[in-house]
């Protein structure tokens, strides 16, 4: 597990960070060009200085991110996309994203906490679970070749379709 752990740490690591949320479509009543013009003028405000829960109370069209005024929210790697999250996790506290498209709108992202690794303590069973499993799979795997078994994808997966 510690040797899993060393390996993978950056599998493991948070960041603070609150957001602003403008969305796109019918059910915001804009267009999507629309919505990318609100999210710039809302990032430039902000890295301009403006008060952070101030834009967020204004122009978030989340619910959540508006009731949390702001606040810190703590993510891990795998929340967006790989390459979203190699710049959010390279971002250094205080600094905020440009508009990032999402399905259904734009954040607008501050780094209220740079990234740091979850302590080992703290995803021990998730990385007991995933050794678990890589085992019963070697064994499985081990199983089938020792006694013959063939397995026939395509087969199986017609058959689990019809």
């Amino acid at each position: 597990i510690e040797n899993y752990y060393r390996e993978h740490r950056k599998d493991y690591e948070q960041l603070g960070i609150s957001e602003i949320f403008i969305k796109t479509g019918p059910v915001s009543g804009g267009t999507k060009d629309g919505a990318l013009a609100k999210a710039g003028e809302v990032s430039e405000r902000a890295k301009a200085g403006e008060d952070w829960k101030e834009l967020v109370r204004r122009f978030s069209d989340d619910g959540a991110s508006k009731k949390k005024d702001g606040e810190t929210v703590y993510i891990q790697r795998g929340r967006f996309s790989p390459a979203v999250d190699d710049m959010l996790f390279r971002m250094k506290e205080g600094e905020i994203t440009n508009p990032l498209e999402v399905d259904g709108g734009y954040f607008i992202i501050k780094i209220n906490e740079g990234a740091a690794s979850l302590p080992e303590g703290q995803v021990r069973r998730k990385i007991e679970s995933i050794l678990i499993n890589e085992k019963l799979v070697e064994y499985v795997y081990g199983l089938r070749e020792e006694s013959g078994v063939e397995v026939y994808r395509e087969i199986l997966v017609e058959s689990m379709q019809s």
